[in-house]
């Protein structure tokens, strides 16, 4: 009895830290391990993973099939790339097959459509791999259209769940020139 004792007590710690990386610093539990490190989840979000970026951020998507005998399909809403990265005249596609030990790449421009805030549905192609978690969000914050400038906080809001504050949106990554590994080109 003793040993299925610590078991469960094992799985109610994993499942307590799980669920605090699930809720805003403002509402964690007091009892919380995990450091906060997505402050752009709000309450009520997926488990899976989400992706902050600003629009017109560049999104560099590697995709990798191993050896599974199955081919599988990538796609993502609300953004397109090139069919072929260095043919600008391959046409926008929004899904990329994946047949055993192929791999792709692509870049994204991310949130074209000029929004304040969207959410970006990742996924792969089957029921199954949506049962298993295999999808996610691509979080954008829009620009303020007179500056171009990222969105200042107030500017790209979310929606708030009802009895709950607005969150902002998370300040936005400075760059380091000096520092920078890959050129811009």
């Amino acid at each position: 009895a003793g040993q299925v004792d610590t078991a469960l007590a094992d799985i109610e710690r994993w499942r307590r830290d799980f669920n605090c990386a699930l809720y805003p610093e403002s509402e964690l539990p007091g009892d919380c391990r995990l450091r906060r490190q997505e402050p752009w989840r709000v309450m009520g979000d997926p488990a899976t993973p989400i992706l902050a970026a600003y629009e017109g951020d560049p999104l560099f998507v590697r995709l990798i099939q191993g050896a599974q005998e199955a081919q599988h399909v990538f796609s993502m809403t609300d953004n397109k790339w090139l069919r072929e990265p260095d043919n600008p005249r391959s046409g926008h596609v929004s899904a990329q097959p994946l047949g055993i030990s192929e791999h792709f790449e692509f870049d994204i421009k991310v949130s074209p459509q000029a929004t304040p805030r969207l959410d970006s549905l990742y996924l792969g192609s089957t029921i199954d791999q949506l049962w298993d978690g295999m999808w996610g969000l691509v979080r954008s914050y829009g620009r303020d259209p007179g500056t171009g400038l990222t969105s200042q906080r107030g500017m790209a809001r979310l929606n708030a769940l009802p009895g709950r504050p607005v969150p902002v949106p998370p300040e936005p990554l400075t760059v380091d020139r000096a520092r920078q590994v890959c050129s811009s080109d």
